[in-house]
């Protein structure tokens, strides 16, 4: 697919889609006068802006699904923990706003409260293990080439590989030892326990071996990157093409010599009157 065409398609969507967002906001208008809050902030309306909002998302450039999840926070955990809880103490015709609004609610009591120190630990534990879950699997994963090519169909510029940190190093020493000491586990599980594990190394200042293995692909990864600019620099531009001499003007003629006027006749000399005759 050409880029005009791409680019067509999309503007095609785009333009689909508002057409659509514009009916449906039009319905909205003739089948509600009164035009009040309630009618907008219905179930049935969001839901139908929902998903006109979700195909103009989808007009975006493409996604990796298999991605890595990001490390969930603290905060959700706690809700993950006790969204059920909530929902039994609120009255049954309550809203999932309500829900989210009491859930935040009693995360700011847990946060506040120094007498339950340590069931917030508990969640912030959780958070962290869950950030080293994520960072580890977005560093070993490979994502699909039709993925990695950009819209156009040109693949992005790639770099030397990042180096890895001493607890990364760590996780691929360690990893199947913690899979078949654990059995039947998720990834989850793994990681957690190897985040266990090398929080005990840590302890006892027994990381060296990592520690030197980071050090040295950190070495490795500043050098290619340096090879990298270097070769890029060196490399021979182009030589430029002579611009076009230009052509010189044809010399000006000069212009014709002027005719000296002719010379002007001079007058004839005046005539001298006869002498008068004297009378005898």
């Amino acid at each position: 697919m050409t880029y005009r065409q791409d680019l067509y398609n999309q503007n095609t969507k785009m333009t689909n889609t508002l057409k659509s967002l514009n009916e449906f906001v039009v319905t909205f208008l003739n089948d509600h006068d009164d035009t009040t809050d309630d009618g907008w902030m219905s179930t049935a309306t969001q839901g139908g802006f929902k998903k006109l909002l979700n195909k103009i998302l989808k007009c975006g450039p493409q996604k990796d699904p298999n991605f890595p999840k990001r490390g969930k926070s603290a905060y959700l955990f706690f809700c993950s923990a006790m969204r059920e809880n909530v929902k039994e103490s609120l009255p049954s015709d309550a809203k999932a706003t309500d829900v989210t609004r009491e859930l935040g609610v009693r995360w700011n009591l847990l946060k506040a409260d120094k007498s339950r120190a340590k069931e917030l630990v508990k969640y912030e534990k959780s958070a962290a293990e869950d950030k080293a879950r994520y960072e580890t699997e977005r560093t070993e994963y490979v994502p699909d080439e039709s993925i990695v090519k950009q819209r156009h169909g040109k693949k992005l510029s790639t770099g030397p590989k990042r180096a890895k940190s001493a607890y990364l190093f760590f996780c691929g020493d360690k990893r199947e030892e913690v899979k078949v000491s654990l059995g039947d586990a998720s990834a989850t599980d793994v990681t957690r326990e190897l985040g266990v594990r090398w929080n005990i190394l840590k302890a006892a200042n027994d990381t060296k071996k990592y520690d030197v293995q980071a050090a040295e692909d950190k070495a490795r990864y500043y050098r290619e990157k340096d090879e990298t600019l270097t070769s890029s620099t060196n490399k021979v531009a182009p030589a430029k093409k002579e611009p076009k001499t230009k052509k010189e003007p044809p010399a000006k003629k000069e212009p014709p010599a002027k005719k000296e006027p002719p010379a002007k006749k001079e007058p004839p000399a005046k005539k001298t009157a006869p002498a008068k005759k004297t009378k005898k």
